[in-house]
């Protein structure tokens, strides 16, 4: 009598876990499946960004694959000028599950496909990038001697993209008149 109740309570027991698993499951596909949840995990994904931004960060459409795969649609940092930093067109990542779980992001392929990166010097010679992220006040922890959260260990894939670097520029204090002139035309040719 007493074995029928273990075998009931085995029994119940692998029911409830197995309950569970499809309850899990079934969130993780609404969530990474649906568009609704593609979309709560975006919002969700930009908020974390802002916390570390002055500046603005647009994510387009998101796109999950078997596995641990990711799909942008498009990207965009802005600085609290509203001046573009970095926009990416279609962009595909895969990474290690194993690893996630382990609270580390091991990206094991990533194709970009149209990345366009500004950096701009301003006049009083502080670069845009340095006015969009918010600096880091927090005291130094020291180090353990472990591995970076983030490691890309695998194939990156860029394509038609495309970096642009401005440093403002004035001719020399001391060129005067027709040298001046020459200055100017040759930084404008």
């Amino acid at each position: 009598m007493a074995r029928r109740w273990w075998v009931r309570g085995v029994v119940w027991t692998g029911i409830g876990s197995a309950t569970l698993i499809g309850v899990l499951l079934f969130i993780l596909v609404l969530v990474t499946q649906s568009a609704f949840g593609r979309e709560q995990v975006r919002q969700v994904a930009v908020r974390v960004a802002s916390g570390y931004l002055i500046g603005s960060l647009h994510l387009g459409a998101l796109r999950f694959g078997p596995g641990c795969a990711l799909a942008i649609d498009s990207a965009a940092l802005r600085d609290p000028d509203d001046s573009l930093l970095v926009s990416l067109g279609p962009t595909r990542a895969t990474c290690d599950f194993g690893a996630l779980v382990r609270r580390r992001l091991v990206v094991t392929s990533l194709e970009v496909a149209r990345p366009n990166v500004v950096v701009r010097q301003l006049p009083s010679g502080v670069w845009n990038w340095s006015r969009a992220i918010k600096p880091d006040t927090s005291p130094p922890q020291p180090s353990t001697g472990g591995s970076s959260p983030v490691a890309v260990v695998g194939p990156v894939r860029l394509s038609g993209g495309a970096v642009v670097l401005e440093v403002p520029w004035a001719p020399s204090d001391s060129l005067r008149g027709a040298a001046r002139d020459r200055a100017n035309d040759s930084a404008l040719a």
